[in-house]
């Protein structure tokens, strides 16, 4: 009796898996995770206060401008930026930041910078060397004073807009973290479905 011969090709399986190990390659290397780009954020508070988010605005007094008025102090606050935001941008940032720690003003704004160095989580140095540049580091004190308190020059009305500024970085960033979530999981999927073509086409 003669042998029936299968009409898969015995290499059918080695590249079923060589193309799933690929395909999950191209898939993981599109959500590596870079280290050294998001932009930080800091309020360390030295006392707090009970605000329930009533401020109206938030007040910068830049370095070496007066601030000869009665305030009570929150905290130091700090934001350090990247390659793509704006200096305004990290002043709004700087603002919800205090803003969140009850503060409606801060004194003593600098700006300065310092150097940041950015790298693929988990990737050989040797092939992929860390690159480095300069970012800007934007500080001051998070106080909190009465509005009877506030210098004649300073805004006085209603400027909250820091506040969706804040909130749509926030949705941004969790839309991106799902993207990143998703295509996690499709490599996964996929690449058990590939795996399990090539284990059942070796045992035919």
């Amino acid at each position: 009796m003669r042998k029936k011969h299968s009409s898969h090709s015995p290499f059918l399986p080695y590249f079923a898996l060589a193309a799933s190990l690929l395909f999950s390659l191209f898939l993981s290397s599109c959500s590596v995770l870079e280290i050294g780009t998001d932009v930080q954020a800091n309020l360390a508070r030295t006392s707090s206060i009970n605000c329930n988010g009533a401020q109206t605005h938030v007040n910068l007094f830049f370095e070496g401008e007066n601030t000869d008025f009665n305030y009570q102090t929150i905290g130091y606050v700090q934001i350090t930026g990247n390659e793509r935001v704006s200096n305004d941008e990290l002043l709004q940032e700087l603002k919800y930041q205090a803003w969140n720690g009850c503060a409606n003003a801060i004194i003593n704004v600098k700006i300065s910078y310092k150097t940041r160095e950015v790298y693929m989580l988990g990737q050989d140095y040797s092939k992929n060397p860390p690159r480095y540049y300069s970012a800007p580091v934007i500080s001051g004190v998070a106080i909190h004073l009465a509005d009877r308190d506030l210098p004649a020059n300073a805004f006085h009305g209603v400027d909250t807009s820091f506040l969706r500024l804040h909130r749509d970085k926030e949705a941004l960033a969790q839309k991106n973290l799902e993207g990143e979530t998703n295509v996690a999981v499709i490599t996964g999927i996929l690449s058990a479905v590939v795996t399990g073509i090539a284990l059942s086409s070796r045992k035919q």
